[in-house]
């Protein structure tokens, strides 16, 4: 039953979007370095030890973005739906303004700030192009954070890893590690996810993009 499950679940996943080898492809082609937490660290530095005015406007408009993401958790959007709300009005206003007081802060010869805030403008408008990506993509997150996390299990779990015994054992594992850190960032109830979507793998529902946690609720 383990093992049919771990298989069953598996192809879930894989199935839940038919283009999954040209969306890995296109990740490692397009692939994420910077991340608007990246920036928002290097302007909080400034702000809270140099004490830089002009920092803590940064900081504070990218808590507005992060807001906007708490939203889009909160409300349980669709990838999709996410990036129809990254790209209304209000967030594209103040990626604009962001990119707008980096300029004119740059360009302003007679303004001296220190090596943090200097840092922390040249970053952002370096890596400008990067940073949109989570704008026009509704798979990126705002930051990664949350990758970090999800692979703490992995490490801290890594003696285990020893008794896997076969590659097999290995598959099975990674399957569960995948379902469980998947399913924690969208559901508070784990158990309840597993026995539904056990039940439901059982009685022949091929429907997988409503199995994966993004498209439930239990």
């Amino acid at each position: 039953m383990l093992d049919f499950c771990a298989i069953k679940i598996k192809r879930m996943l894989m199935a839940s979007s038919t283009d999954f080898k040209n969306l890995w492809k296109r990740y490692q082609k397009e692939g994420v370095s910077k991340f608007i937490s990246h920036v928002r660290a290097k302007f909080k530095l400034a702000a809270d030890i140099a004490k830089d005015e002009e920092a803590a406007w940064f900081v504070e408009q990218i808590g507005r973005l992060y807001l906007i993401e708490a939203e889009c958790l909160m409300r349980r959007l669709t990838l999709g739906e996410i990036r129809k709300r990254r790209n209304k009005s209000d967030v594209s206003e103040i990626l604009k303004g962001l990119r707008k007081q980096v300029l004119e802060l740059q360009q302003d010869k007679r303004c001296h700030y220190g090596k943090m805030m200097e840092t922390a403008l040249a970053y952002m408008l370096n890596g400008w192009d990067d940073l949109l990506k989570y704008h026009h993509w509704g798979d990126y997150t705002i930051d990664n954070m949350v990758a970090e996390r999800a692979i703490r299990p992995f490490a801290v779990s890594r003696n285990n890893s020893l008794h896997f015994s076969s590659e097999e054992g290995v598959n099975v594992a990674m399957t569960f590690y995948t379902i469980i850190e998947t399913a924690k960032m969208y559901l508070s109830d784990i158990k309840g996810y597993l026995i539904h979507v056990f039940r439901e793998l059982l009685s022949g529902n091929k429907n997988y993009e409503m199995l994966i946690p993004s498209g439930i609720s239990v």
